[in-house]
């Protein structure tokens, strides 16, 4: 899927993060700075603030890491302050508000993490008295306290209560604390985990089930070298849907081919996993990317990448700060594509319509769409079908004259549909004359040599529709046994032409001194020969017929029967308005004659 990409310099991003973490202010605060570690007498003068500091989307709670407040106990703690009351609160205990027993330690600093509503918090610990469970094993484990009850609870643990058998770090934790994504090298945590690996993993707090994250859409484990695979840094949407993370793994989607770090997101709900390190065309990511960072929506995810082909025209390889949409981005949220069906079209009945959805388009790029065409109405008595109607370009023929209304959907690849829209065929029973031709069959009887030009005018209730023109056609050579047969093509008639009963189709004749390209005579001609139109009701019951009259007479027709009705000779005796030997002469500028015309009415 091709996405899109906005690339930004890394110092920015972290300008956005800092930006972001004290835009909200509490209400007492001024427009210069506040001491937070060391504004209360609760905290000691030598208490050292690190430079990991979260807080509270409101800004009323900042958690951070320093020494203990028990002088005994020179283990660095996890604190909230509230910065509206300035009181300060040691969190890396146990429920009954014990310290712990080892330092609160590797990652303190960077892994206090507190909820976006300020009441948990997050934090490390080796401590081994923080919770009941047997936690001897000396590994870095996730704890979380609730500010509100005293609660402390271990999040690195199975499904069951059972402990990491391996350290856990890198805690997230979704806006309401139900949700938290981490680090762990452990084992135990799911049943299956053999890849000995680092993995990402999600424990829901409220049904104290755990998850991997770091597996591909149908389940299976990362997999690779256990000397450099590893999946860890997620970053959790606020209501936990989403995890972002990095992975070196290539077996997560498909079409990862390169041991390099990349970029993915796993919907928690559905179970899916995507790439998210991918070009804008499509292609793998030619380098490695760092650090991702999903918005609180889910909707977009940033990350760090030397690549250079992430976005149209390149980067210089330097390490650049992108944002895309998540690929598995809720259809909840998902924006409809659009359908466009074409315009409007008019075309006779037996003709083959050509629909097309081309223009169809999704404003997020969840491509490929998926077309279905389908009738709303056809006209009374007809049986067509679409054909391939979950195609761009379906067709159908019109098989009886009115309006086929047809409409169009189209679903992106997140499964949201479009608005149905509609377009109009109108079928009308047209005269179709795109090949149509006039043949005449000819037979000499005399010693003349005679060649003309035919033209052929045909009229729709006196209004020209079509022409035919044929070239020294009709050579009487002195040969009497030669037969000759020849065409008069028409041109097309006009699109939107529709014949109903009680019309009159009217075919006029004209002839000439036939001639060639620079107009001179291409044949003998005798004064006395002309052409006639008549009507041969033995032969020819219901068709247009043309004679040539030459001494003797020999009778010859052509036949005119295109289109959806059957053209009858409608005159009572079947006598026809026609001429007898017109002389047909080069003089005065070699004219067309009017040989002959014949009236049907529909």
């Amino acid at each position: 899927m091709k996405v899109k990409f906005r690339k930004y310099m890394a110092w920015f991003a972290v300008f956005v993060l800092v930006f972001q973490t004290v835009l909200v202010l509490p209400a007492k605060a001024d427009t210069f700075p506040e001491l937070l570690s060391g504004a209360s007498d609760e905290i000691k003068a030598d208490m050292i603030s690190t430079d990991s500091l979260t807080t509270s989307t409101d800004g009323r709670y900042t958690v951070f890491a320093g020494p203990a407040m028990d002088i005994t106990n020179r283990a660095t703690e996890s604190y909230v302050i509230d910065n509206t009351t300035g009181k300060i609160t040691e969190v890396s205990v146990s429920s009954d508000g014990v310290e712990g027993s080892g330092a609160a330690g590797y990652g303190s600093t960077t892994y206090s993490v507190i909820s976006a509503d300020g009441r948990y918090v997050i934090f490390l610990s080796y401590a081994t008295n923080l919770v009941r469970l047997d936690l001897s094993g000396g590994y870095t484990q996730i704890f979380i306290h609730d500010l509100q009850t005293g609660d402390t609870s271990l999040v690195s643990a199975s499904s069951n209560g059972v402990p990491a058998n391996a350290g856990s770090n890198m805690p997230v934790i979704s806006a309401d604390g139900r949700y938290v994504a981490f680090r762990s090298n452990a084992s135990n945590l799911v049943t299956g985990d053999t890849n000995s690996s680092p993995d990402v993993f999600l424990h829901d707090r409220q049904t104290s089930q755990t998850t991997r994250v770091s597996v591909s859409s149908n389940g299976g484990q990362a997999n690779g070298d256990w000397r450099s695979l590893y999946s860890y840094a997620p970053s959790i949407s606020a209501d936990g849907r989403y995890v972002a993370f990095l992975s070196t793994a290539k077996n997560l989607v498909s079409g990862v081919t390169q041991l390099t770090q990349n970029i993915y997101v796993h919907d928690c709900r559905t179970g899916k996993t995507a790439l998210v390190s991918v070009a804008y065309d499509g292609a793998e990511q030619n380098v490695t990317s760092f650090s991702s960072y999903i918005s609180s929506d889910g909707r977009y995810v940033a990350f760090e990448s030397n690549s250079t082909n992430l976005i149209p025209g390149g980067t210089d390889g330097s390490r650049y700060t992108f944002v895309t949409q998540n690929p598995l981005f809720s259809t909840i949220y998902n924006l409809p594509p659009r359908a466009n069906q074409g315009p409007n079209q008019t075309i006779a009945v037996g003709s083959t319509v050509a629909l097309d959805g081309s223009n169809s388009s999704d404003p997020e790029r969840d491509y490929p769409l998926i077309y279905d065409w389908s009738f709303v109405s056809v006209p009374q008595g007809s049986t067509t079908v679409i054909n391939n109607p979950n195609s761009v370009y379906p067709t159908f023929i019109p098989d009886t004259k009115g309006n086929y209304v047809v409409s169009l959907t189209v679903t992106d690849s997140l499964g949201l549909s479009s608005q149905p829209v509609t377009l109009t065929v109108t079928a009308l029973n047209v005269l179709s004359l795109s090949d149509a031709n006039l043949w005449f069959g000819i037979q000499n009887n005399t010693d003349q040599g005679a060649k003309f030009d035919i033209r052929t005018e045909l009229y729709l209730n006196s209004n020209l529709i079509s022409v035919g023109q044929y070239g020294c056609v009709a050579d009487f050579s002195k040969d009497k046994s030669l037969a000759k047969e020849v065409s008069v093509p028409f041109s097309a008639a006009p699109l939107g032409l529709d014949l109903k009963p009680g019309d009159t189709l009217t075919l006029k004749t004209l002839a000439r001194v036939g001639t060639n390209r620079e107009g001179l005579i291409c044949g003998e001609i005798a004064a006395t020969s002309g052409l006639r139109l008549y009507f041969d009701g033995t032969t020819a019951p219901s068709e247009f017929g043309i004679g040539m009259n030459f001494n003797p007479i020999t009778n010859y027709f052509l036949s005119f029967t295109k289109g959806n009705y059957l053209l009858n000779d409608e005159s009572p005796d079947g006598n026809l308005r026609h001429v007898d030997s017109v002389a047909i002469n080069y003089e005065n500028g070699n004219p067309w004659r009017d040989v002959g015309s014949w009236d049907v009415q529909l």
